[in-house]
C-alpha cells in the first residue's frame, strides 16, 4: 500500500510541476524551494520501507539456504532422460536468488526510483551471501574428506569385508557433494550468462 501510494502522489506531483513549468521556469524551483514543498517529500518514510523489503527479501533466501540442496521442482524431473539444462537453474536455491533480484526492480510492487542505490546494493548483498554460503560450505568439505582420507590410510585392515562396507557408506555423501558441485557449477554459468530483464536498465544504460 505505501508502495502504491507513493508512486500514485509522485506522479501527482511530477505532473503539478510540469504544469508550473509551462506558465514560469522559475516557478518549479521556486515549488521545490517551498517549505510545503520539502515537507511533503519528507513525510515519506522511505527508509523505513526499504528496510521492511530488505527483511521480506533476505529472509526469503535465508529460508530456502537451509535446504541449500533441493533441485528445481518439474514435471518432468521423474523422468530418466530428463535434461535439466533445459530449466533456468538446477538448484532451488538459485531460481530463488534470481527471483528475489528481479523482485528488487520490480517497479509495480517494489522498487522506487529514489531507492536505486539501496536496491543496488541489496543485489550485491544477495549475490555475495550466495556464494560465501557454497565457498564456506565446500571448503569444510574438503577439510573432512582430507580428515577421512587420513583415516583410511592409517587403517591397516582394509581387506576387511566391514571395513569394506563402511568406506561405501563413507563414499556415499561423498557422491551427493559431487552432484550438488555439478548442479551448482551449472546454475553459476546460467547466472554469469543470465540478464535479468529490467527495463530502467536500459535508460540508466547499465
Amino acid at each position: 500500500m505505501f508502495h502504491q501510494r507513493y508512486l500514485e502522489s509522485f506522479e501527482f506531483l511530477t505532473k503539478f510541476e510540469t504544469k508550473c513549468s509551462q506558465f514560469d521556469k522559475d516557478v518549479k524551483n521556486r515549488l521545490k524551494k517551498s517549505n510545503p514543498y520539502k515537507y511533503f517529500i519528507k513525510k515519506w518514510p522511505i527508509q523505513v520501507y526499504f528496510q521492511i523489503r530488505f527483511q521480506e527479501i533476505v529472509f526469503k533466501l535465508e529460508e530456502d539456504l537451509i535446504d541449500y540442496h533441493l533441485l528445481v521442482v518439474t514435471n518432468d524431473s521423474n523422468n530418466e532422460d530428463y535434461d535439466f539444462d533445459q530449466n533456468c537453474f538446477s538448484l532451488k536455491i538459485s531460481d530463488t536468488l534470481v527471483k528475489q533480484m528481479e523482485y528488487c526492480w520490480l517497479e509495480t510492487k517494489c522498487y522506487l526510483k529514489s531507492l536505486l542505490s539501496n536496491f543496488w546494493k541489496l543485489n550485491l548483498q544477495l549475490v555475495s551471501r550466495y556464494s560465501f554460503f557454497f565457498i564456506q560450505m565446500f571448503q569444510t568439505k574438503l577439510g573432512q574428506l582430507d580428515t577421512e582420507i587420513s583415516q583410511i590410510k592409517e587403517t591397516t585392515s582394509n581387506n576387511n569385508s566391514e571395513d569394506q562396507i563402511s568406506n561405501e557408506n563413507n563414499n556415499q555423501p561423498i557422491i551427493d557433494d559431487i552432484k550438488l558441485a555439478v548442479f551448482l557449477l551449472f546454475d553459476a554459468y546460467k547466472l554469469q550468462t543470465l540478464r535479468v530483464n529490467i527495463s530502467f536498465f536500459e535508460e540508466l544504460k547499465i
